[in-house]
């Protein structure tokens, strides 16, 4: 039996079906992205494990079926994309206030030694005494982590966190959540319609449209192989022939390559996009910006493999 079983989830509002016969299964300890445009389903299928939202099917956490339970029984955390933070508490009362709910059988002493020891953990000591309104974007995201780790759910929700941080911040936070991922030995499950995000925090991957999956694996699967035609749409960039594509990092300049000529260059930091032209077919090719020496209207011949759609 897996840690977390989604039997034939479904949810309907009004004439919307937003969700249509979701099934999920997940071990225990690993670290799963939903992953999807907006309106895919993904924040729904959340709410339904949290318990925020009647639905259509079954969960099942840990052997025990939650389908029917209290958001406050199911021992699963949920940090939103608002944080949720109250801003006249400060971050050590903030980070109590889920043991009011989930740990009544300790004492206050308890519930302060556990929530210094969680504060901690995620990088805040010192910063007990502080109000929001005294963190940063980043010190914020951490006091709702602390605030969901500290009632040791059996599994963490996080629905888009970091959508209001810069990118800098953004990335830091993403290795940071996973590196307490690992530590905390937490399952957890991720919503992001950043493709970058969901490769480098992910074990595994679940694409959403309209309400079904349409594909599931781990980051490379998922990029290298996808699925269908719905999916490879969705990820990554891509170059169509027909009914076969070509990634445009695969496409390489070789001398004894398919001639073409370059219509445009667009640096775009360290790599360099080029667009690529001839009788046959456009392409637009991707290449480290590593001494590129290439210039608009120059003739190159490049090489590369067209791969099926399955």
């Amino acid at each position: 039996m897996m840690y977390l079983e989604i039997k034939n989830l479904s949810k309907t509002y009004g004439k919307n079906r937003v969700l249509d016969d979701i099934n999920i299964d997940l071990e225990k300890g690993k670290f799963l992205c939903l992953l999807g445009p907006s309106g895919s389903g993904k924040s729904t299928i959340l709410h339904a494990i949290g318990g925020f939202i009647d639905h259509e099917g079954s969960i099942f956490l840990d052997g025990e079926d939650i389908t029917d339970k209290d958001p406050n029984d199911r021992k699963v955390a949920t940090v939103f994309q608002s944080l949720g933070l109250f801003s006249h508490m400060t971050v050590m009362k903030n980070v109590m206030y889920g043991l009011k709910f989930n740990q009544k059988s300790l004492t206050n002493k308890e519930k302060e030694d556990l929530a210094l020891k969680t504060i901690e953990m995620v990088g805040l000591k010192g910063y007990e005494n502080r109000k929001p309104s005294e963190l940063s974007g980043g010190e914020k995201q951490r006091v709702a982590l602390a605030r969901s780790l500290v009632v040791k759910p059996k599994i963490l929700l996080m629905d888009e966190p970091f959508s209001a941080l810069d990118q800098k911040l953004r990335e830091r936070m993403q290795l940071e959540i996973r590196k307490i991922h690992k530590e905390f030995k937490l399952t957890t499950i991720f919503v992001t319609h950043d493709q970058a995000e969901a490769f480098k925090m992910a074990d595994e991957v679940i694409v959403l449209n309209k309400g079904k999956i349409i594909d599931r694996g781990n980051p490379s699967k998922i990029y290298n192989h996808p699925s269908n035609k719905e999916s490879l749409d969705f990820i990554g960039q891509k170059n169509f022939v027909n009914d076969s594509y070509v990634r445009p990092e695969k496409i390489t300049f070789a001398d004894d390559g398919e001639e073409f000529t370059i219509t445009d260059i667009i640096f775009v930091g360290s790599f360099v996009e080029i667009y690529l032209s001839n009788d046959l077919r456009k392409l637009k090719m991707l290449t480290l910006n590593n001494n590129f020496d290439k210039k608009t209207g120059e003739k190159v011949k490049v090489s590369y493999e067209m791969e099926k759609i399955s």
